[in-house]
C-alpha cells in the first residue's frame, strides 16, 4: 500500500498528553494495486511498529461523511500534526472536505459513551471483586471444587452492591446474578471465580485506575467534554481547531485537579450547546458522492495503471509487443 498522510492523534494532538502518553498515528493509504485489481482491498491495516492504523482511502472517506470524530480530526490536523510528509493526493483531499463533510455526526454518542462510563467502570469493577474476595474466603476454606451454594449467605450480604440470588424464570435452577453475568449455584467455585475473573479482567488498568481515583475515571470525563465542544464547533464552523484551544483546562480535568461537580457541570452546558449547534449546522445533510466515487476512481486507478506499466511482465502475443497483464 501506499500512505498518503500519517496524522498523530489522541492526546497529542489534543493538546492532552503526560510523559508516557501513547503516540497514537492514523493513516490513510492507497491500496496496492494487486488488492483493488482482485479486489481484495483491506478496509483498514494496522501498521508494525507504533500504535498506528491506517484506512484505505475509500473507506476513510466514507467515515468521514459518516461524521466519525476521528476522522475528521484528521482532516482539520494541521501540518505540526503530520507524522510524515504527505502525498499530493492528501493535499487534494483536505483541500475539497467541504464536499465530504455533513452534518451527520457521532459527536454526541461518543460523549454520552464517555460521560455514562466514568462513574460506573469503578462502580462495577469494585462489585466484581468485592465478590470475588467472597468466592477466594470460600476457596481456601472448603477447595476449589466445592459448589457455589456453600458461599450463599457470605454473597447475600453483597446485595446492597448488586449483588443477587435469582430463580432461573421458567425453572427451579438458583443463579448467582451481578450484572449481565449468571452463574448457576450448583457451578464450582473455581468455575464462578474464572467467570468473575473475566468479567474483571475486561475492564482493565483504566477501570482499576478510575476505582482508585474514587469512582471517577477522570480520562472519561475528558473525552466527553472535549468531544462536546469539539462537535459543538464543528457543526457552528465546519472546523475543529488541534491542538484543542483549553487544553489546559482539559489536562487539568484529566489530572483531577477540577472538583467533579465543576466537571459534571462543564459537560452538561457542552452537551447543551451541542445539541444547539447541531440544530443549526452550517454543514450539508448529505455528502457530493459524485465527487468522491470520482476520487477514489481516480486515485486507484492511476495506481494500478502505474503497477501495469512498470510490469515486466510477458506479453499476451506471438512473441511482439502486446498487452501486459
Amino acid at each position: 500500500m501506499t500512505p498518503i498522510a500519517c496524522i498523530i492523534s489522541g492526546s497529542m494532538a489534543y493538546g492532552t498528553n503526560v510523559p508516557g502518553s501513547d503516540l497514537d498515528i492514523k493513516g490513510v493509504h492507497i491500496p496496492s494495486a494487486a488488492a483493488i485489481a482482485m479486489q481484495r482491498v483491506a478496509p483498514s491495516e494496522r501498521v508494525p511498529g507504533a500504535d498506528h492504523e491506517s484506512h484505505a482511502l475509500h473507506r476513510f472517506m466514507e467515515m468521514a461523511s459518516e461524521g466519525q470524530p476521528i476522522v475528521i480530526e484528521m482532516m482539520f490536523a494541521p501540518p505540526g500534526l503530520w507524522a510524515a510528509e504527505p502525498k499530493q493526493a492528501w493535499l487534494d483531499l483536505i483541500g475539497a472536505r467541504d464536499r465530504i463533510l455533513t452534518s451527520q455526526t457521532t459527536f454526541r454518542r461518543y460523549a454520552d459513551r464517555q460521560a455514562s462510563a466514568f462513574r460506573g467502570k469503578g462502580t462495577r469493577l469494585a462489585t466484581l471483586q468485592a465478590l470475588r474476595d467472597v468466592l477466594q474466603a470460600a476457596w481456601d476454606a472448603h477447595g476449589p471444587e466445592e459448589k457455589l451454594a456453600l458461599a450463599e449467605c457470605p454473597l447475600a450480604a453483597l446485595e446492597p452492591l448488586g449483588v443477587g440470588i435469582i430463580i432461573q424464570a421458567g425453572g427451579n435452577q438458583r443463579l448467582l446474578q451481578v450484572g449481565d453475568k449468571r452463574v448457576p449455584l450448583g457451578a464450582t467455585l473455581r468455575q464462578a471465580a474464572s467467570v468473575v475473573d473475566t468479567a474483571i479482567a475486561r475492564y482493565g488498568a483504566r477501570a482499576l485506575r478510575a476505582t482508585a481515583g474514587g469512582n471517577v475515571d477522570w480520562k472519561a470525563l475528558v473525552h466527553a467534554l472535549r468531544l462536546a465542544q469539539e462537535g459543538m464547533e464543528y457543526h457552528l464552523t465546519g472546523r475543529i481547531t488541534l491542538p484543542r484551544d483549553n487544553a489546559s483546562y482539559l489536562m487539568a480535568v484529566r489530572q483531577g485537579h477540577v472538583p467533579l461537580g465543576e466537571v459534571e457541570d462543564a459537560i452538561s452546558e457542552a452537551s447543551g450547546a451541542y445539541l444547539a449547534a447541531e440544530a443549526v449546522s452550517i454543514l450539508p445533510p448529505e455528502p457530493d458522492r459524485g465527487w468522491m466515487d470520482q476520487f477514489v476512481y481516480e486515485q486507484y486507478g492511476q495506481a494500478v495503471a502505474d503497477a501495469f506499466n512498470s510490469s515486466p511482465g510477458p506479453a499476451c502475443g506471438d512473441g511482439a509487443a502486446g498487452f501486459r497483464p
